[in-house]
Formats: structure tokens, C-alpha cells, sequence
């Protein structure tokens, strides 16, 4: 099951990202990429950001990637995604991190290049798959 959760991963595009400061939860819609192994995604986001702030604080976020838009007729099923936030320290990394979100998402080019961008990783540490409305599936990942 957990080979299908990370193809699921790479399928889609899009997520929401879920933080939290103070106990006060903020969810986006985000853009993103992944590695091969699907133990990270990455993403872009304005330094200025209420989302960035709260990653600042509160590395611990939750995503959730759906369905609903690229499986059209078929029963809809959403991945809840934990994880840690961390910057992308190496050069080469965010060189290759960039490359990436621009071929799967070329609208974040003029983005990706700002100043007041942030690119990120977020590791991967459990699925949890809703296939329908009582199946549910959890991986750790470490």
C-alpha cells in the first residue's frame, strides 16, 4: 500500500499545507515537487508569509494531496502527509530543487528566482490514505 500512497505523491501537483503558530493552524495551497524516493517534497513560498513565519517556529506540518480534480469519475481518495520543514542549505540541491518545480510547474519561474522567495523541503515522516469513506491506510515512513 505504501507504493501506491507515494505514487499518489508523484501523481498529483498541488496540495494544502497545513502550520500552526501559537495554536492557531494556517492552511495554503501549494505547488510542489518531489524527490524519487518520495521522501520529500519541495516547495516556494515568500519569505513574508504567514506560513513561512509559522515554519519558522513550528517545523511540524500536515499536507493533504486529493484526487478530486485529476480523477474525475472515480471515487476520491486523500492523502494526509506529516512531516518536519527544513531549508535547503546546499547549493546543488536547491539548483536541482528549482529545476524541478519549474518543469512540473513553470508559472513559479518568475517566483522561484525572487529574493523574497524561500524554496523548502519538507521530509516525509507517515501517510495516512482515505480510499473512499471508510477505507484508511498508515505508513511511517521512518
Amino acid at each position: 500500500m505504501i507504493e501506491k500512497m507515494k505514487q499518489m505523491v508523484k501523481d498529483e501537483k498541488y496540495c494544502v499545507l497545513a502550520t500552526a503558530l501559537n495554536n492557531k493552524p494556517h492552511c495554503s495551497l501549494m505547488a510542489y515537487t518531489v524527490d524519487k524516493e518520495c521522501k520529500n517534497l519541495y516547495m516556494v513560498t515568500s519569505k513574508d508569509s504567514d506560513k513561512y513565519r509559522n515554519l519558522q517556529t513550528n517545523a511540524s506540518v500536515s499536507l493533504l494531496i486529493d484526487t478530486r480534480a485529476s480523477r474525475k469519475g472515480e471515487s476520491a481518495k486523500a492523502l494526509t502527509v506529516k512531516g518536519r520543514f527544513s531549508h535547503i542549505e546546499d547549493e546543488n540541491t536547491l539548483s536541482l530543487v528549482k529545476e524541478g518545480l519549474i518543469e512540473r510547474h513553470p508559472e513559479l519561474a518568475v517566483f522561484l528566482n525572487d529574493n523574497s522567495s524561500c524554496v523548502f523541503s519538507i521530509e516525509i515522516d507517515s501517510f495516512q490514505l482515505l480510499d473512499g469513506f471508510t477505507n484508511s491506510y498508515f505508513a511511517s515512513i521512518n
